[in-house]
């Protein structure tokens, strides 16, 4: 895990929350950056997940996920699976798309309008051949959207799969890497 190259960015944070407050408009345009700066965002969700796993704390790691039913199932099948990479686990992210989720499902280019990130990762180690998992990241709080979304949003997990395995949480979307028309 990279350290924060500056020690003030989420004293920063802060005060560009501050100033923005005044004009909620102006929040949603930065609040990506600002997530960033706190590690509110769904990059570090995902480290701190597999960092979790790598250390052998499935119940932690568990913990970052939103799961019932067959995602349960799966959360318990993939994270077993990624444990099993063990302690030389390693990771690296590939690609990251944003999606709307709110009203109709649709991959956008603005994270500040985004309600899930769809990361794909390649993970690595303890002599196992080298795999890629996506990772459907949603945000749990404001309702994020072009109408709703000037917050800043908290991330959680809410479905991981092998890649070439379709999405449970979300089955109205294209796994990752499929073309969007």
């Amino acid at each position: 895990m990279s350290k924060n190259p500056w020690p003030l960015l989420p004293f920063l944070a802060v005060i560009i929350c501050m100033f923005a407050y005044a004009n909620r408009h102006a929040l949603r345009y930065h609040r990506t950056r600002i997530e960033m700066g706190l590690r509110w965002d769904p990059r570090t969700t995902v480290e701190r997940y597999l960092h979790e796993i790598r250390n052998g704390d499935i119940a932690a790691a568990n913990g970052h996920w939103i799961a019932s039913g067959a995602i349960r199932e799966r959360r318990e099948r993939v994270s077993g699976e990624l444990q099993s990479f063990g302690p030389e686990l390693e990771f690296h992210i590939v690609d990251m798309q944003w999606w709307r989720i709110c009203c109709w499902r649709e991959r956008i280019e603005d994270p500040n309008d985004a309600g899930m990130a769809r990361i794909t990762v390649a993970v690595s180690g303890g002599g196992k051949q080298p795999r890629r998992y996506v990772f459907d990241v949603v945000a749990t709080y404001p309702h994020s959207g072009p109408l709703n979304g000037t917050g800043l949003r908290r991330w959680i997990l809410r479905d991981v799969y092998a890649e070439g395995e379709d999405p449970l949480a979300f089955p109205d979307t294209k796994p990752a890497g499929a073309d969007v028309e």
